[in-house]
């Protein structure tokens, strides 16, 4: 239940709950542990490092890009911009991730093996190829205008 895993957090010291909103702003999360993660901001850039958590980790910019680095998450990730580019380098979930956006690129590398839906109107698609083996694991990409490309173990 919730109430396990927040016991569970506290116990290893994670912290419950981020939560960061800003109408004009940089974000940025560097070492952070916790339950959930929710970052939103109207225009600026969110930038998130070593962030490690139990539930979700969801990061939303409409003007702005998304940089993510060591980012795991045990249930779902979730980052979405409206006009900017996602970047990110060894992010990873158990379960499901989300990429989005409206007009950018999408690129990066994720630690393991997925079951890619992939969605461009303009822009090339470099992913890799649904095998089967990653087939719990989901990935939704979409781009209206903009390249993805996308990097998991071989």
């Amino acid at each position: 239940t919730a109430d396990d895993l927040i016991g569970l957090s506290e116990y290893f010291g994670i912290g419950k709950e981020i939560s960061v909103k800003t109408s004009s702003g940089d974000i940025r999360i560097d070492g952070a542990r916790a339950v959930d993660v929710l970052l939103e901001t109207t225009s600026g850039e969110i930038e998130l490092a070593d962030v490690y958590n139990y539930v979700n980790i969801q990061a939303e910019t409409v003007s702005g890009e998304i940089e993510a680095q060591n980012v795991l998450s045990c249930i779902g990730i979730s980052f979405k911009t409206t006009s900017g580019d996602i970047e990110f380098e060894g992010i990873d979930s158990y379960l499901q991730m989300n990429l989005a956006t409206t007009s950018g690129d999408i690129d990066g590398y994720i630690n393991s093996k997925r079951y890619f839906s992939v969605y461009t109107s303009s822009g090339s698609v470099n992913v890799p190829a649904n095998d089967g083996s990653g087939k719990l694991y989901h990935c939704s990409v979409t781009t209206v205008s903009g390249d993805i490309n996308i990097r998991t173990p071989k």
